[in-house]
């Protein structure tokens, strides 16, 4: 259950929110909804709509990916135009650097990350909106990875779900028409979907499930006991993406990948 009561930081959240569609170029959409006021009528172009939203959309962060996505699915409610463009969303962003995150690391493993490993890149190897990834190795020899959930990413994906909660029910009453795509339910989905995300250890157990029972498939193993909530540290296995290696179709990298034996990328 997402919570309905907004604080004052919820209200800053949303000032940003406005600000960066409205930077986008998405001051006309804005205007048409009546989210921002403007003296004269101001032109509305779909498609150049549609490419301003998505640049929003990944700079805004996790939420709003997410958020992109799930319309990307929606053809029967959102013009193809948009849908299109919705479905090559990514978020993939500028990392922080390893002092904003050296204190938490510290905090999950117990002491100084470059006193845990016997070495410790500060370098990311690879960054998103929700985590980051650092090349490391162990103190026994083993090269891992270790992803870290960026600071404070919690509390702003919580503001904006409480954000979108009160926008789908603001829908609900005010739009009767789209109540039967239930705006409020897609929002509960979304917020659940984010929350187990966030939270390493769910991906922990669900990879180290995986790593079991697989026999098609090289999974990482999870260092358990340096791995939490924010952390997860597993072995660095060099594989290959299967979206930008085979630029397939589904049916088709299915079949691919059941006549081999390719090795899964570490998180």
């Amino acid at each position: 259950m997402i919570a309905s009561k907004l604080s004052a930081r919820d209200y800053r959240r949303l000032v940003t929110i406005l600000r960066v569609l409205g930077e986008a170029g998405l001051k006309p959409a804005l205007a048409r909804f009546g989210l921002v006021r403007t003296r004269n009528a101001l032109p509305y172009n779909a498609e150049a709509d549609a490419e301003a939203l998505v640049r929003a959309l990944e700079w805004l962060g996790p939420t709003f990916v997410k958020l992109g996505q799930l319309m990307a699915t929606r053809e029967d409610l959102l013009p193809p135009e948009l849908t299109q463009r919705l479905s090559r969303l990514h978020d993939n962003v500028t990392p922080v650097s390893f002092e904003e995150v050296r204190s938490q690391l510290t905090d999950d493993l117990g002491a100084d990350p470059i006193e845990v490993f016997a070495e410790f890149s500060r370098t990311p190897i690879a960054a998103a909106s929700i985590a980051q990834v650092y090349e490391a190795r162990l103190k026994t020899g083993e090269l891992v990875v270790v992803k870290v959930r960026r600071p404070n990413i919690e509390e702003v994906i919580r503001a904006d779900l409480r954000l979108l909660a009160g926008a789908a029910r603001l829908v609900e009453r005010r739009a009767p028409s789209l109540r039967r795509h239930q705006p409020t339910l897609v929002v509960e989905q979304l917020a659940q979907a984010l929350l187990e995300e966030i939270d390493f250890r769910i991906e922990a157990r669900n990879q180290e499930d995986i790593r079991r029972r697989t026999t098609v498939f090289v999974v990482p193993r999870v260092y358990q006991h340096f791995s939490t909530m924010r952390t997860l540290v597993s072995d660095r296995i060099v594989g290959m993406s299967p979206n930008r290696e085979f630029r397939l179709s589904a049916p088709a990298l299915a079949r691919t990948l059941a006549r081999t034996r390719p090795k899964v990328c570490s998180p």
